[in-house]
């Protein structure tokens, strides 16, 4: 880190000793994953979900009953006691597409788990970039505040000498305060998005911070047909339509499946103590008897009670069908559209990196050499100057504006660029 200190209108660049904790690009992201809340909230919520698929396939539990039967001398002493068990069935295929229901639910937690790593990792990225680039922002302003001296120092010994008017230095000098300000923007600026990074870290907005990677510039390396087939069969949003359109089809013929039967089935076993309550007439001949049922409901007013149900899942199982369009040309269009500006932002930064950035230092440097020779005015050199400060800005904003295309494409695909 660079701190510019103004004495007397000159700036000084100090180099600060930093007890910051060193930090690249994946330990960022991986720390975010860890500490991350709505990560967390996520993988909480597909744990949960898992826990209800078994359950789903799961039976009802069966009832146990006991009854004492005409008992005139108190509870104790009945003239027949009771035992039954009863359990009530599904029509058969019933408790198998609840279970699938369930089993697609979880995927789809599972999939918006992962949807949360994705957009973390990309937030953590984006700030971590954005962080670099107002760094390298605070070192080129330092930069273009010491070639502001630079002319300054030309413009006294050249006013000095009466070779040019007092105009020209105060030029210079109203142009190096404004240059030390900029690098004063610059460094809140670089704090401001060190404390967001912390946020994501999970640590106090203060806590000094060094990052280790730097912004590369490396050509897109899969083609803008290649990502958005990729997109549409990797996104998690479009992966989490087409289960939830399945859930709704399945949703659909259940409700129809409330046609169909559902079955109860029980045994009851009653014992008697006196020869007057048994059947038989006598215990001797027959202490017990055995009772076993099914039955099974008649769906008589099923289309009165049962009808709403079923249009109400015909219309959800439309709008998932028109969501999961929705969502698969939103992220077509996002992907062309991005991919675009992306190829705009490398080209850009390519052609300031290897052309325009060079240039602009040449010109400068021939400038100050005509303005001492007097073949140009003091406002075409401060001209050149400003050129140089905007040529490597530019850059750098479309470095930053490539990197976080990269990022935001891996967002639309739903995985790495590789």
């Amino acid at each position: 880190m660079i701190v510019c200190v103004v004495f007397s209108q000159r700036c000084v660049a100090t180099p600060v000793v930093s007890t910051a904790t060193f930090i690249s690009l994946d330990d960022a992201v991986q720390a975010a994953l860890v500490s991350n809340p709505q990560v967390l909230s996520a993988k909480a919520q597909y744990q949960a979900a898992l826990h209800q698929v078994d359950q789903a396939y799961t039976p009802n539990d069966p009832e146990f009953n006991y009854s004492n039967n005409n008992s005139p001398n108190g509870l104790f002493h009945p003239s027949s006691n009771t035992r039954g068990i009863s359990e009530s069935i599904q029509f058969p295929g019933k408790g198998w597409l609840q279970g699938d229901e369930a089993h697609r639910t979880a995927e789809i937690a599972r999939l918006t788990y992962m949807a949360a790593i994705r957009d973390t990792r990309a937030q953590a990225e984006t700030v971590y970039y954005q962080t670099l680039l107002d760094s390298a922002a605070v070192e080129i302003a330092a930069e273009n505040t010491a070639s502001i001296n630079q002319v300054l120092e030309v413009a006294r010994v050249a006013y000095t000498a009466n070779q040019v008017t007092e105009s020209d230095l105060i030029s210079a000098q109203f142009s190096m305060s404004q240059a030390s300000q900029t690098v004063w923007a610059d460094q809140v600026s670089e704090a401001n998005d060190e404390a967001s990074l912390n946020q994501i870290l999970g640590r106090k907005p203060q806590t000094p911070i060094q990052l280790t990677s730097q912004m590369e510039l490396e050509p897109l390396t899969l083609s803008l047909d290649t990502i958005k087939e990729k997109s549409l069969t990797m996104r998690q949003e479009i992966l989490e339509a087409a289960l939830t359109e399945k859930n709704n089809k399945t949703a659909l013929k259940l409700a129809w499946m409330e046609l169909l039967p559902d079955f109860s089935i029980s045994y009851n076993q009653t014992r008697y103590a006196f020869d007057a309550a048994s059947p038989a007439g006598s215990l001797a001949i027959d202490s017990k008897d055995n009772t076993a049922a099914i039955g099974f409901n008649i769906p008589i007013f099923f289309w009165f009670r049962q009808k709403e149900d079923i249009q109400s899942a015909s219309n959800l199982l439309d709008a998932a069908r028109q969501n999961r369009t929705s969502v698969e040309l939103q992220t077509e269009t996002s992907v062309v559209q991005l991919y675009r500006s992306t190829d705009l932002a490398y080209q850009t930064a390519l052609l300031y990196k290897n052309f325009l950035v060079p240039l602009a230092d040449k010109n400068f440097r021939v400038a100050l050499i005509a303005y001492q020779s007097k073949h140009i005015d003091f406002t075409t050199l401060a001209n050149t100057l400003q050129n140089v400060y905007s040529a490597r800005l530019t850059y750098l904003t479309s470095m930053n504006q490539y990197l976080a295309g990269k990022v935001g494409l891996e967002q639309l695909m739903g995985g790495p660029l590789k």
